[in-house]
């Protein structure tokens, strides 16, 4: 069983990844965009940082919780954080396109789908780690 200052440095270490994550996609979109400024990706980056550090704060502070309570529910979580990470982005599109019009929505899919999959991989690694350490601690035991 994972102890709790195993489970706190987990969970700041996920978001603390995520964030300079987002920084650093948010760079390359600005020299992207200061390269090519007539693909308008300023605004659609915003709604894309609000977007992935919302989501990461609260799934490492639902880490956190989960995996106090019981260790055993990592693979529950893995899963619908994955789903609702899912349906929060459809979410965020459907906003996006009424607010915005058909016309105006390729440069949003386009970075927030960029966005979506460098966390997507991410995530999908990050817990990957987790799992397997946590697998080999009781396999110590």
């Amino acid at each position: 069983m994972l102890n709790t200052r195993i489970v706190e440095k987990a969970c700041r270490r996920y978001a603390v990844q995520g964030v300079l994550t987002t920084v650093v996609l948010s760079l390359i979109v600005v020299a992207l965009s200061m390269w090519v400024p007539e693909w308008n990706l300023i605004v659609p980056m915003i709604v894309t940082d609000i977007f992935s550090l919302t989501v990461c704060i609260v799934e490492a502070l639902v880490l956190r919780c989960v995996a106090q309570h019981d260790i055993e529910n990592l693979h529950n979580f893995f899963t619908a954080a994955t789903g609702i990470r899912m349906l929060l982005a459809l979410l965020t599109l459907t906003g996006c396109y009424l607010a915005e019009g058909r016309d105006a929505m390729l440069p949003y899919c386009a970075v927030f789908m960029s966005f979506y999959f460098v966390f997507l991989i991410h995530h999908s690694v990050f817990f990957t780690r987790v799992l397997n350490s946590h697998a080999k601690c009781d396999k110590e035991k």
